[in-house]
Order: C-alpha cells, then structure tokens, then sequence
C-alpha cells in the first residue's frame, strides 16, 4: 500500500475508497429516508394507491439491492430495473 500511496498520492487512495463504497453509503441513506417515511406514514396515512405502489417498489429495490451488495454479485432474481415500469426486467 505504501508504494501506491507514492506512487498516486492520498487522494487518489481516498477517491477509490469512495467509489468502492459509494453503493454501501447510498443504502444506508434510502433506509434512513425509508425509515423517516414509515414515521411519517404512522400520522398521516394519505397516500394514492399509486403511490403505494411506488413505495412497495422502492422497498423491494432496496432489498434487492442489499443482497446483490451483502452477497458481492451483480445479479438477482426478477431484478427490478425501472420503478415506474414493474414489466421492465433486464435482458438475459
């Protein structure tokens, strides 16, 4: 590692750091707001079916998500790829 950080200084070591968990940090911050949501969600229960919907599909992006990350593949089962069109699914 010392001959890296000569070679391409601090800063580089800590923008890969970055970028290798970029993914980790963005999980945490939806299971945050997801959580902010469900707080919220407790008073005041007024959202559209669609809206309902959406939320579901966030919920279940997030679970997917988590698992390829905990499981270190780029794969899962019925991925959803776009959370407006359920009947998106990725070419295999």
């Amino acid at each position: 590692m010392a001959s890296f950080r000569k070679r391409f200084g601090d800063e580089t070591l800590r923008e890969i750091n970055e970028m290798l968990f970029a993914p980790e940090k963005k999980l945490l911050y939806i299971r945050r707001n997801l959580g902010y949501i469900d707080n919220l969600m407790k008073n005041y229960d007024k959202l559209s079916p669609k809206q309902k919907a959406e939320l579901d599909t966030i919920r279940e992006l997030y679970k997917q998500q988590k698992k390829m990350i905990d499981n270190r593949t780029h794969t899962v089962e019925d991925r959803i790829v776009s959370i407006s069109q359920l009947h998106v699914r990725p070419i295999a």
